[in-house]
């Protein structure tokens, strides 16, 4: 397990599933994630998680968010393999419980996570994709330095962005 500051940040248990679905099956959670999917079923949450689960040699993959004050699942968080190898790049990505918003939640978990892929994973750059309109993470992102790398369209039609935040540029 590790911390923050009002945080647990743990590896998903079987027992996690029902109370993450919940947060799963809300459109609002859901319509900034890439496939904007909100009529997950358990088992394609579970699926979804086996594939995209930590894994402790590598330090990549999705885990719950967990209020240390009552152990309530609010979200996900993790480092994700890109294109290229781990030590060169890995992939910010979070996702918060609507009812969690605007609480400084956002910002303590980008902070985490920048801490582990620069310290634990020691890779050079961190990316951060998102929907252009999502005009909230954008501002949370570009707060802790991340600048603008690269924008378009997906295959989908959907306008994105995508920010990054090297090693070199990173806060002392």
């Amino acid at each position: 397990m590790k911390t923050t500051s009002r945080l647990n940040i743990v590896e998903i248990k079987e027992s996690d599933f029902p109370e993450l679905l919940k947060i799963y099956q809300q459109h609002e959670n859901m319509k900034f994630i890439m496939s904007g999917k909100s009529d997950y079923q358990l088992n394609e949450l579970k699926e979804k998680w086996n594939i995209l689960k930590y894994n402790t040699e590598t330090k990549v993959g999705f885990q719950i968010i967990k209020l240390k004050s009552n152990n309530q699942i609010i979200g996900e968080c993790g480092l994700l393999n890109s294109q290229k190898p781990k030590n060169e790049e890995v992939e910010i990505a979070y996702m918060i419980d609507k009812t969690y918003w605007n609480q400084g939640f956002g910002s303590e978990i980008c902070r985490f996570l920048i801490e582990e892929a620069f310290e634990t994973v020691k890779t050079e750059r961190i990316i951060a994709g998102m929907y252009a309109d999502n005009v909230k993470s954008i501002k949370l992102i570009e707060k802790q330095e991340f600048t603008l790398s690269n924008e378009g369209v997906s295959k989908s039609g959907i306008h994105f962005k995508e920010f990054e935040l090297l090693r070199t540029k990173k806060r002392q």
